[in-house]
């Protein structure tokens, strides 16, 4: 063989063998995680999704394992009774890797709704209920909200 073949045999071994170490190969690993909500509680049976796919549910401690997941980005979706719907990219990178998500509670985003109308802050109520209502569009509570926060706006307005 000349050189020239044994030079370009050889690139084309490097640039295979290089390929095999990116981030996102096909090397799967075990993520594992924790959901809590904004006041640091564990999110129990919560739901968790990954590219679309039910992959399991979080645990009495909030706890998740994701088996055979391959390293690289990933949309990460989940849902649960009592709490928002969340979706956004990860990056898995390290088997050794840790993820933590913060998910809010619907009782949390009421007091926040609440709070804001306490201070007649009723454009910050009203977005901070639509939060709830994007997770849950049929929450009752969200929708009575929604014409509470509209008659004391209106009411606001004619003083």
């Amino acid at each position: 063989m000349n050189r020239k073949a044994v030079s370009v045999l050889t690139g084309i071994i490097v640039l295979f063998a290089g390929c095999r170490s990116v981030p996102g190969s096909r090397e799967k690993i075990t993520l594992n995680g924790m959901i809590y909500d904004t006041d640091n509680r564990p999110v129990v049976n919560y739901r968790i999704r990954i590219d679309g796919r039910g992959v399991c549910t979080s645990d009495i401690g909030g706890r998740f394992l994701i088996k055979k997941i391959r390293k690289g980005e990933h949309v990460f979706s989940g849902y649960g009774e009592g709490y928002l719907k969340i979706e956004e990219k990860i990056v898995v990178y390290d088997k050794a890797q840790i993820l933590y998500i913060r998910v809010p509670a619907v009782d949390a985003k009421f007091r926040e709704a609440f709070a804001s109308i306490k201070k007649r802050e009723y454009e910050a109520a009203q977005k901070t209920i639509n939060e709830i209502l994007e997770s849950d569009k049929d929450n009752e509570d969200a929708l009575y909200f929604i014409e509470v926060i509209e008659k004391l706006r209106r009411k606001h307005e004619e003083k």
